[in-house]
């Protein structure tokens, strides 16, 4: 944890063109983090900064099993037209495995819904080849 920022952390998002302001601190009982990306208000001709989307992940353990898990939520919502109403939300929860289980388990959902290799990612966010 940064002593000094009391476990926040500030900076910017880059969504296209755009470098949206964030913002990240440590809540709860130091396993959980609060996330979030603002439109600045400049680009908005507004005086303030408006949410655009809000994310809680918390980290828990099976005392039973030692299993771990990541669970996160995320809500959206409106900057432009009806300002400040929802207009999404996720929820899911990961469990940490190892590296073979993962890429079995990825390999048996792609054989059970019968993905064609042509429709599987095989590039990055910047379309470079993984």
């Amino acid at each position: 944890m940064n002593e000094e920022l009391g476990g926040e952390i500030e900076g910017l998002y880059a969504q296209g063109p755009y470098s949206l302001p964030t913002k990240t601190e440590l809540v709860g009982a130091d396993n959980a983090v609060l996330y979030q990306v603002f439109i600045p208000g400049a680009m908005l001709r507004a005086e303030k900064d408006r949410i655009m989307q809000s994310q809680l992940t918390t980290i828990t353990e099976d005392p039973a099993t030692g299993q771990m898990y990541r669970t996160r939520t995320a809500q959206g919502f409106d900057t432009f037209v009806n300002i400040g109403k929802t207009d999404y939300a996720s929820y899911y929860r990961e469990r940490k495995v190892e590296k073979d289980e993962f890429y079995a388990e990825l390999q048996s959902h792609i054989d059970e819904f019968n993905i064609r290799e042509e429709d599987l990612c095989t590039t990055d966010g910047s379309s470079k080849p993984i």
